[in-house]
């Protein structure tokens, strides 16, 4: 939230300000996220609409991150503070959120494009048909976030939960079958993946709150929504080349040229196929979407890996400050007994009451360490 009443507005504040930081983290995304969206779509990868971009993107990418590093040894105020990439807990949920990316765009993207090339639903329809991972997802994401607070169960925990769950949704997607009836199974499969995206971004969220300086979060949570970002268009460029690849290997022979490059086009054309062709196209479809969702299988799989990796990276950050405070207590006893044993010789009934009193508080901070 903004600072209310706002501070004044000088020019030492803008000279805080990082505007080529501003301007290079504009200038890698765009062109990345589009060759990576048109690739092998509306575009081939050699083709220069594509390579152009691409390699922009790349390059723009390593100034931005050398800019970032140079600025960042000679001010503390930086868009990308490379000191969050020191903390492993942070890096470990950044990566965690960029491979739930591979899961969240394509399930919202891949699943009404199935329903509409296998089921036959109409685009309003297979719209309907999405509902269910829609709505389940913000109530899932509304229960992790109330708890939180009471830590029970910790935020780590939830996402290796919510990544468990997205990995079996994905792999129960990747077994539908390739018949036109649509199975009813496929909405408690949407159901498991939206608790599963849902509970994630919260505890994500939590987690930086923890484990993050008070001035780095908004840099944090800008890398958090990047990463998701870029993990969703990287998915859906290789689920896009999955589906080209079948659709070219599983249909040249059984369609013209002209069908082909309409039904990429559109999947509305597939209407103007006959009974018999249809339904051998739509299982062509079928067996695309599985495989798409097979390789899913294999990023939500290195999501829990990343998950489990966190809740202990986590628990060890947490033994290594019990440690610390253990040493602190540590000290403080023994300048006690120091202190003690210099009014021992001179001591009254007074004073060893101080030192019993003294002795129990000692006892007290042991036990809680």
């Amino acid at each position: 939230m903004p600072a209310f009443p706002m501070p004044p507005i000088n020019r030492a504040l803008f000279r805080r300000m990082d505007p080529v930081g501003c301007l290079l983290s504009i200038s890698w995304a765009v062109p990345l996220v589009f060759a990576l969206q048109e690739g092998g779509a509306s575009f081939s990868w050699t083709s220069g609409a594509i390579l152009g971009p691409l390699i922009g993107g790349v390059a723009a990418a390593t100034i931005f991150v050398t800019w970032e590093c140079w600025l960042g040894k000679r001010t503390l105020d930086t868009i990308l503070p490379m000191r969050l990439f020191g903390d492993p807990v942070v890096v470990l949920v950044f990566l965690s959120v960029l491979l739930m990316g591979f899961s969240f765009y394509p399930a919202i993207i891949l699943l009404p494009q199935r329903f509409q090339a296998v089921n036959n639903a109409t685009p309003s329809r297979a719209g309907i048909q999405l509902l269910t991972l829609t709505l389940v997802s913000p109530v899932f994401s509304f229960l992790a976030g109330s708890l939180m607070p009471h830590r029970k169960p910790p935020a780590e925990y939830i996402i290796l939960i919510a990544a468990s769950l997205i990995t079996l949704g994905i792999g129960l997607m990747s077994s539908l079958p390739t018949s036109m009836a649509t199975p009813a199974a496929i909405y408690g499969y949407e159901a498991i993946i939206g608790a599963g995206l849902g509970a994630v971004m919260p505890a994500s969220y939590f987690l930086l709150k923890i484990h993050v300086p008070e001035g780095d979060i908004a840099s944090a949570t800008g890398v958090t929504n990047t990463a998701r970002t870029m993990g969703g268009c990287i998915s859906v460029s290789i689920c896009t080349a999955l589906l080209h690849n079948s659709m070219d290997t599983g249909l040249a022979h059984i369609l013209s040229s002209a069908q082909l490059s309409a039904i990429k086009e559109s999947l509305a054309s597939m209407a103007d196929l006959d009974g018999e062709l249809r339904r051998r196209v739509m299982g062509v479809f079928g067996d695309a979407y599985n495989r798409q969702f097979r390789v899913l299988v294999a990023f939500a799989l290195c999501n829990v890996l990343v998950a489990g990796l966190l809740v202990l990276a986590i628990r060890r950050k947490e033994r290594r400050k019990l440690g610390e405070r253990g040493g602190e207590v540590h000290e403080e006893v023994e300048r006690r007994e120091a202190r003690e044993d210099e009014a021992s010789s001179g001591g009254d009934a007074h004073s060893q009451l101080e030192r019993k009193a003294e002795q129990g508080s000692i006892e007290a901070q042991k036990e809680k360490i």
